[in-house]
């Protein structure tokens, strides 16, 4: 028996009755493009609207049943009434015929008794009472049916534009890898900068630069009560962990966006582990102790800030940034209004 592939959207939803978080991450992360001819963020979208569409006609053809069924009960029990009328009428119409045929019976005695009465020169009785004339029922009208539900409209495909750099964040997001390229291929080669890889055969305490994405930030608070942060850094060869100090991390706090590339330079900390092995062999943990962080503009980020800020710093009354670079937070603006994912 051959494979059966999926057709379109529609049929994959239809059989495998997918919600929508589902559809969502299947599209966002590119796995639909097989089966439709739309970009990562339309296919989840149109994955999500024929969902709806589905359940819409779902619920067309679960009321229609239930209206059929209604229907054809209503029409059942009006003709079942109309034979009970008719036996009804018929067994009324009898008896009337008897009455009349009775009346018709006492009436000619009467007149023949009383035939006799005048001749006997006696009281002449009464004529009997004649019945009431024949009423037939009157036949019930016939039940309203309930009509059926329209067909609902399939929904329109979105139109909606994904870049290249959407289109990575999302298989990181999604696939926790990145497929069609990395966030730090549109950046050109530092040479203060080393990998994450390297940094495991340093010495303690070295200084060092590392360039990457930023993948998550967590809060502590010290024993003075005070806030500090771990931050995870990845780069092409790999990822670690940042250590923001509360001196540091008070500029910074609340301007560092996930998805955003970030410069940190720091003392890299060595630890060692050994493993419970019968050969004991030693690793390196690194991370780095951060002195100083620095925004990375990516190529639109950048054009975006060159217009951008000179605007901000007119009408929000910014001090010229030292070393070319705005704050942290105005940074912050500029880079996500530049992804487009702010309205501000």
């Amino acid at each position: 028996m051959s494979e059966e592939y999926y057709r379109d959207i529609k049929d994959l939803i239809s059989r495998t009755q997918a919600n929508a978080k589902v559809i969502t991450a299947l599209g966002k992360s590119g796995a639909l493009s097989d089966i439709c001819d739309l970009n990562e963020l339309e296919s989840a979208e149109y994955g999500k609207s024929i969902i709806g569409y589905l359940k819409e006609v779902q619920k067309k053809e679960d009321r229609d049943a239930v209206n059929i069924i209604r229907n054809k009960e209503s029409k059942e029990k009006y003709q079942q009434r109309l034979k009970d009328l008719a036996q009804k009428e018929s067994s009324r119409r009898k008896k009337y015929q008897d009455k009349l045929r009775e009346f018709n019976e006492n009436l000619l005695r009467i007149r023949e008794i009383n035939r006799i009465r005048i001749a006997d020169g006696k009281k002449l009785l009464k004529d009997p009472v004649s019945p009431k004339p024949f009423k037939p029922l009157s036949i019930p009208s016939e039940p309203v049916m309930k009509p059926l539900l329209p067909i609902p409209e399939e929904p329109e495909t979105p139109k909606i534009a994904l870049s290249g750099r959407d289109r990575i964040r999302l298989q990181r997001e999604y696939l926790n890898m990145y497929l069609s390229g990395h966030p730090l291929d549109e950046l050109k080669k530092d040479p203060s900068v080393v990998a994450t890889d390297y940094l495991h055969m340093c010495a303690h305490r070295d200084v060092y630069s590392i360039r990457g994405v930023l993948l998550s930030l967590k809060e502590i608070n010290t024993k003075k009560k005070k806030l500090m942060a771990l931050m995870r850094l990845e780069d092409r060869s790999g990822s670690i962990e940042i250590v923001i100090f509360p001196r540091l991390y008070t500029e910074w706090r609340g301007s560092l966006v996930e998805g955003d590339v970030y410069k940190v330079t720091g003392n890299v900390e060595i630890t060692s582990s050994q493993e419970d092995d019968e050969t004991i062999s030693s690793r390196n943990h690194s991370r780095i102790i951060a002195q100083k962080i620095e925004p990375v503009f990516l190529p639109a980020e950048k054009r975006d800030w060159e217009i951008l800020y000179p605007l901000l710093k007119g009408s929000m009354r910014i001090l010229p940034p030292k070393n070319g670079l705005p704050k942290p937070r105005i940074t912050t603006i500029l880079k996500r209004r530049a992804r487009g994912d702010l309205n501000e």
